[in-house]
């Protein structure tokens, strides 16, 4: 597979284009049954499709024989990323709409970056220092746009309450981040993306049953299933995120640089516009279109200037 030309670079920009329409499809559904409900549903869509798929493809429905500091890592980020992070990541969509949902979490290479300062002793250069300013700034600019409507004419939520889907947003980029760096450490450049993905969302599918049940969410979480079209969503949502998304952002980080794949990725909100324009039918001001822009310019230079 890694002799295949730029297979993680196009893995990666897959990604990115993956995670767009299953945010547009989670921030619909979540509207109708709330970021919990969703949150669990597409992951027990995605650990059914990612157990066929091992199951047609390497002989088992789970990499029973994968050695123990995987198995760790990797459940850990599943924990981390998969249960927490995007528990958070959900709510912002709702409360924010998934363009701007999208455009906070486009920070997470950000954290990434730093965490990866203490755990493995990588210095920020003032390129990378210069980067994590530029995009605070473009999602600052956008975020504090002032215009009738604003978010909440995606979200139906109350523009008032745009600083704490701020706060979710920023959480689960922290989650993401956090995550990232524990599949890197748990593959260890070699370990099949398949089986690792599949690891991770078990993790995350037992982590958010037992949030779920001391939380007694359980009633709500059936109610949401019991509604065809937001069902629909989450199920199409989870091929394109859980499933198809989640598995390409492992073969991206095992086929190409980390830095590289995170700053592909991170196009997220730079794909999101047009489909808000086709599914809202409302055109995003200059400005939310400059600071989309702006904002992953800057992880490009956090990302891009890393390597030696």
């Amino acid at each position: 597979m890694d002799r295949i030309p730029y297979l993680g670079e196009i893995a990666a920009i897959a990604t990115a284009i993956s995670w767009c329409t299953c945010s547009m499809l989670f921030a619909a559904a979540g509207l109708k049954i709330g970021s919990f409900a969703v949150n669990i549903l597409r992951l027990v869509v995605g650990i059914l499709l990612l157990s066929v798929t091992h199951l047609l493809l390497l002989g088992t429905p789970f990499p029973f024989d994968a050695p123990a500091r995987a198995f760790f890592f990797l459940s850990l980020s599943g924990f981390v990323g998969l249960a927490i992070g995007d528990l958070f990541y959900f709510r912002a969509l709702v409360v924010l709409g998934p363009r701007l949902g999208t455009l906070v979490m486009s920070m997470w290479p950000i954290f990434s970056t730093l965490m990866a300062w203490p755990m493995f002793g990588e210095t920020m250069r003032p390129a990378q220092i210069l980067g994590i300013l530029v995009t605070l700034g473009g999602v600052a600019w956008v975020v504090m746009e002032r215009r009738p409507g604003g978010p909440a004419r995606e979200s139906h939520e109350p523009t008032g309450r745009v600083f704490l889907g701020v706060v979710f947003g920023v959480c689960g980029a922290m989650g993401q981040a956090l995550a990232y760096v524990l599949s890197k450490e748990g593959m260890g450049g070699d370990y099949n993306p398949l089986s690792a993905t599949i690891i991770r969302m078990l993790t995350a599918n037992v982590a958010m049953w037992v949030i779920v049940i001391a939380a007694r969410k359980v009633v709500q979480v059936a109610q949401g299933a019991s509604n065809r079209r937001a069902l629909l969503q989450v199920a199409v949502g989870a091929v394109f995120g859980p499933f198809i998304g989640v598995w390409l952002s492992l073969v991206a980080l095992n086929h190409t640089k980390t830095g590289i794949a995170s700053t592909l990725i991170a196009l997220v909100p730079v794909f999101i516009i047009p489909a808000v324009i086709i599914v809202y039918r409302k055109k995003p001001s200059p400005r939310a279109v400059l600071g989309a822009i702006v904002a992953v310019a800057g992880v490009a230079i956090i990302f891009l200037t890393k390597q030696p």
